[in-house]
């Protein structure tokens, strides 16, 4: 019974001692509006047998929108990766680019959810096989995690990019 007593009262201790900084947290709608830029890393994770995934490297521009975490984000991703089909071997670069609503909650730590369209395009040069290019715009949607510091935000996300990839990102972004 004691330690039970003990534990709440350290708790009570640890939430009252955290309340002034949440206090001084300014609302999404105060610290997300305006124009922000940010850059990624990511891992385009494919699932067609015999292509292997490809690092990404990518650019965000957005603008919130002032109301309650709301912004649009455009994003342009680049990568290559190898293939191997039938002891075919070669290689592919693939470009996203796409357009999206995205909502973060309040906070100093955030959740986010995004969607919109992405344009994908691909390029493949196999051995033996020869050239090919693909591309496609399909609805993508995505979720994530981050943190505001100041006018930096840094971010972990998971998006749909088509049917068979998707992009795992983590991202710096600055708020203008």
């Amino acid at each position: 019974m004691k330690h039970r007593s003990l534990r709440t009262l350290l708790s009570a201790c640890l939430l009252a001692s955290s309340l002034p900084a949440l206090a001084d947290y300014e609302s999404p709608a105060e610290t997300d509006l305006g124009l922000y830029v940010g850059g990624q890393l990511g891992k385009l994770k494919v699932d067609v047998d015999g292509i292997q995934n490809a690092d990404t490297v990518g650019v965000l521009v957005g603008y919130g929108l002032g109301f309650k975490g709301v912004s649009v984000e455009a994003e342009y991703n680049t990568g290559d990766g190898d293939i191997n089909i039938l002891g075919n071997t070669g290689s592919y670069d693939a470009d996203t680019l796409g357009l999206f609503v995205a909502y973060r909650t309040p906070g100093p730590a955030y959740l986010k959810a995004r969607a919109g369209a992405v344009r994908s395009e691909v390029e493949a040069d196999i051995t033996g096989m020869g050239q090919t290019d693909e591309s496609e715009t399909e609805f993508s949607m995505g979720v994530g995690v981050g943190i505001r510091l100041d006018n930096f935000r840094i971010e972990g996300e998971f998006s749909k990019v088509d049917n068979d990839a998707n992009l795992l990102s983590f991202g710096l972004i600055y708020q203008l």
